[in-house]
């Protein structure tokens, strides 16, 4: 089982809460990757990574409805050295900009745009924002684990 948690900080000048996520999934994509991988059948070359985030919560056969709109782009993250099976991000994550939208998932990309989601989380609270605003994950506050 893996999972994803994240807090999440929507500011129009300045912060107005945290919002927490439940649990994640790799993507089957990933799955793969990992088993050729340990397996020894192919290799997987390290990705850069990027965070999306989604009106339309992504499931595994289906890749959901990312944000789109105003200044939203994917953001490249850091995560620091996995741990007991767990990492988090190295820095903030800020996705200034925003489109008025509610946002219910984040996702893991290996490509700024396109590309392939490698995991997502659900928010356990929605997200609004309004035109303008910056959503901000904090340092180590994305969390992903595999148990």
């Amino acid at each position: 089982m893996s999972y994803l948690n994240t807090r999440i900080n929507k500011s129009h000048k300045q912060p107005k809460g945290e919002i927490n996520t439940m649990s994640g999934n790799l993507t089957t994509y990933l799955e793969n990757k990992i088993l050729d991988h340990c397996l020894g059948t192919a290799t997987f070359e390290k990705p850069s990574v990027y965070v999306g985030l989604f009106t339309v919560a992504p499931i595994d056969a289906d890749f959901g409805k990312e944000v789109t709109g105003n200044g939203y782009c994917r953001k490249k993250a850091t995560f620091k050295i996995a741990n007991d099976g767990a990492t988090s991000n190295a820095s903030n994550i800020d996705f200034d900009e925003m489109p008025s939208v509610t946002t219910v998932a984040v996702g893991i990309f290996d490509s700024l745009t396109e590309g392939n989601m490698l995991l997502f989380g659900y928010l356990t609270q929605e997200a609004e924002t309004d035109e303008g605003d910056t959503l901000r994950i904090d340092k180590g506050d994305l969390d992903i684990g595999i148990d």
